[in-house]
């Protein structure tokens, strides 16, 4: 019995894939109109409902260590509070066990 699920790939289905990528390629861009602030890993900004944005950049993954400072770094940016975030990770590195566990 074969369990392997094949899509089915069309010239419609093919389009539609594409503009999706399409679209979400330019969803989230760096602003022109606020301070956008530069990290290891991304850029982040306020926008203008005091929404914490950021945009990851293509990194190899942290060390731990890294993480740390860039998580305690977090912290004091939004003043230990919980905020609301969006945040496009296209290009986020993956994270190790440790590091999940962590954050």
């Amino acid at each position: 019995m074969n369990t392997k699920l094949t899509p089915p790939v069309n010239a419609e289905v093919t389009g539609l894939l594409n503009t999706i990528c399409l679209i979400m390629d330019t969803v989230m861009q760096l602003p022109d109109n606020v301070e956008v602030k530069e990290i290891a890993t991304s850029y982040y900004w306020f926008d203008e409902d005091g929404i914490l944005c950021a945009i990851n950049k293509k990194t190899p993954p942290l060390p731990f260590e890294e993480i740390v400072k860039l998580v305690e770094n977090m912290k004091q940016i939004t003043d230990n509070t919980k905020i609301c975030m969006l945040m496009d990770v296209t290009y986020s590195a993956s994270s190790n066990k440790e590091v999940r566990e962590y954050t």
